[in-house]
């Protein structure tokens, strides 16, 4: 099963995707800090990330 890992510091947002996508059958993590999405991408088998660009710790862009 695919599972996607969305990162933004919008809580709000982040659970209406979660909810959107939990019905659709797909699972689900989400993150609200880069690093907390780099632990997530070492600990589980991710298969798409939707993040935001501004985050607090950093950006959603792989090169910085």
């Amino acid at each position: 099963m695919a599972q996607i890992l969305l990162v933004d510091y919008d809580k709000t947002f982040l659970n209406g995707l979660k909810m959107f996508f939990n019905m659709t059958n797909i699972q689900v993590s989400t993150a609200t800090t880069v690093s907390k999405a780099k632990v997530l991408l070492d600990t589980e088998a991710i298969s798409l990330i939707y993040t935001d660009w501004d985050l607090p710790d950093g950006t959603g862009y792989a090169g910085s």
